[in-house]
């Protein structure tokens, strides 16, 4: 958005009254928690779904493997 767009919106924010101003304020953060809301939903389900692939499973175990002698090195703790 560019900046002439930014300062009318603030131009006409101001014609508002104080209430009409923090209603606007109150929506807006509703839209924008809404919208975090279900960005973070869909996030999850992502996880979720590459939890249960099959494929990412058998990685995460091969990665577990080559990682066995190092975890035996007693340098754990650090």
């Amino acid at each position: 958005m560019g900046t002439s767009v930014l300062c009318e919106i603030e131009e006409k924010i101001d014609m508002l009254s104080n209430e009409e101003q923090l209603l606007l304020i109150e929506r807006l953060a509703h839209v924008l928690r809404k919208t975090n809301s279900e960005k973070q939903s869909m996030q999850d389900n992502e996880l979720t779904s590459m939890a249960l692939n099959p494929e990412i499973q058998n990685e995460i175990r091969q990665i577990d493997k080559d990682f066995v002698l190092a975890e035996s090195d007693g340098l754990g703790g650090i």
